[in-house]
């Protein structure tokens, strides 16, 4: 994520005063579903017909998290006035804000993305293998933000009920 903040003095040509900054963010934004609230009833099993249905949450997108490792800025251009005013004020430059506007815009573009919509899929895809494998062939996935939860209370599936 490229990050470009300019501060403009308006009146003076930036070689005098302003400041212009790019920053280089790496950070992730993952979406998870969360099945750890799920209640018995969300799983509902056929015996006979070998068929189970699963009512989970949507997924949602987790926090943006920066790597500081990975991030760094790539260049800074202030104006004379600017420099002089850092130096006699003896503080360093902050960069917070840039950080805090690549999180930002990381978290818009995954909201823009697909990033949930391949989670479901995901999910959908584990769920029907794992169900699958126990020998049910029919499987139902169910994304509902109605999922029966209860936290702390874990989820049979082996069918004994």
């Amino acid at each position: 994520m490229i990050v470009d903040v300019e501060k403009d003095t308006q009146g003076l040509p930036s070689i005098l005063a302003g400041e212009r900054t790019l920053m280089v963010a790496a950070g992730e934004v993952d979406a998870e579903v969360d099945f750890s609230g799920l209640k018995a009833d969300a799983i509902v099993v056929d015996e006979v017909n070998k068929s189970v249905v699963i009512t989970v949450p949507p997924p949602t997108l987790t926090k943006t998290r920066i790597d500081n490792s990975k991030t760094r800025v790539y260049s800074r251009e202030r104006g004379l006035l600017n420099r002089v005013e850092d130096f006699l004020a003896d503080q360093p430059v902050d960069d917070q804000p840039l950080y805090v506007q690549a999180e930002n815009e990381m978290s818009t573009a995954a909201q823009a993305s697909d990033l949930t919509g391949l989670a479901k899929q995901n999910t959908e895809d584990m769920l029907v293998a794992m169900m699958g494998s126990l020998g049910y062939s029919d499987v139902t996935v169910i994304f509902s933000a109605d999922a029966p939860t209860a936290p702390d209370q874990p989820v049979d599936i082996s069918g004994a009920g």
